[in-house]
């Protein structure tokens, strides 16, 4: 559990960077099913930062993969109780 613990402090910390720096601006988009926003938005972020699409999207989707990856651990670990 204190795994668990550790993985959602960081994944905080990395969700407040990627807010602070505009990046999870993109959920907003995903959330409507707004894929021309997304891409456009991703597009112009990467621009502003100099660095190439495919890096935006990756630094983003790193930070997706690993909340999903969290929550599913926890849903896991809340069956293993009502089991």
């Amino acid at each position: 559990m204190n795994e668990m613990i550790i993985k959602y402090q960081l994944i905080k910390v990395r969700q407040k960077q990627l807010e602070e720096n505009g990046l999870l601006k993109l959920t907003d988009y995903l959330v409507t099913d707004d894929y021309v926003g997304f891409e456009k938005y991703l597009q112009s972020w990467a621009e502003k930062h100099h660095m190439p699409v495919s890096k935006a999207a990756f630094i983003f989707m790193k930070f997706e993969d690993d909340f999903i990856d969290l929550q599913t651990q926890l849903m896991e670990k809340h069956y293993e109780r009502l089991t």
